[in-house]
């Protein structure tokens, strides 16, 4: 969480933009397919570093695709590796999952955004065929122990949420889901767009659909109800995220702040950040168990 140590200040999670390299093309997605150089080896390390000194201790590595970046003989796993080395003692990996999920990382992230329909409109914008089959292969197939699934709720599937809930727990391997409302970032489908009304009905089901299963839906009572009040500060400091060797706070990219898109903001790490730097004590017991 974000703390004070004398006049530094420590946040809770370090995120690392490894590429923006990915095999989809995602709707809701505006930090893919931007044409950055790649990265070096080297250059993600000095990236690890920057980070690391930040104080935060917990990684999460995305993309973009994190499984499509190379250099070389390089891949994702030495990153990970070298993340370890560092003393970064949780790692997490988020992916579309369309790579066979295995690595050394402590959980990996899935993301699956309702039936093989839905999922496939948003995430196979390119018409690409399939794509939700090849996740749940994955998921059936990975022998990794800690998996659980990111599921963005957008006006196409947010009435379908609660059968969308209980079919993705049903699926193998899966721990636990983590639901986020779809952010209408710059660039971006406006057309996702939940509007005043949809949104709190959505975060009301979602109250409900947490006390039928409280450990496996993974946002905490208090980052609920922090969603539905919209009131947490934007960009928030206990989230700190490096792109292109670039520090800035919360989810933006490199220093990028809109007062719009923000006020809008669905995004759960960020709001689950603030209700762990408040302190409330039942999202510190709920997420205990991923320290």
């Amino acid at each position: 969480m974000a703390c004070r140590l004398g006049r530094r200040r420590i946040p809770l999670t370090a995120s690392l933009i490894l590429t923006d390299r990915c095999n989809l093309h995602c709707r809701h997605c505006t930090v893919a397919h931007l044409g950055y150089p790649l990265r070096t080896f080297p250059e993600v390390v000095g990236d690890l570093e920057a980070l690391y000194r930040t104080g935060a201790r917990m990684l999460v590595i995305t993309g973009g695709e994190p499984y499509e970046w190379r250099d070389g003989a390089r891949t994702l796993e030495d990153v990970v590796r070298a993340a370890r080395r560092l003393g970064f003692f949780r790692i997490v990996v988020c992916t579309n999952g369309t790579h066979p999920l295995e690595s050394g990382a402590d959980y990996l992230w899935v993301s699956l955004d309702g039936d093989e329909a839905a999922h496939d409109a948003l995430r196979a914008a390119d018409r690409q065929q399939g794509v939700y089959e090849s996740v749940v292969r994955h998921l059936a197939a990975s022998r990794h122990p800690r998996i659980h699934l990111n599921h963005t709720v957008t006006s196409p599937n947010a009435a379908g949420l609660d059968q969308t809930i209980e079919r993705l727990l049903a699926l193998p391997g899966v721990g636990g889901v983590l639901v986020h409302l779809f952010t209408p970032y710059l660039g971006a489908d406006r057309s996702l767009r939940l509007d005043a009304a949809t949104r709190a009905e959505v975060i009301a089901r979602l109250r409900r659909l947490k006390r039928r299963h409280p450990l496996r839906i993974t946002n905490t009572c208090s980052g609920l109800r922090a969603l539905a009040r919209n009131r947490w500060p934007r960009p928030i400091w206990s989230s700190i995220t490096s792109c292109r060797g670039a520090l800035s706070p919360c989810c933006c990219r490199l220093g990028i702040y809109d007062e719009e898109v923000c006020r809008a903001c669905g995004c759960t790490p960020a709001v689950e950040s603030y209700v762990l730097e408040r302190l409330r004590p039942l999202a510190v017991l709920e997420n205990l168990r991923f320290l």
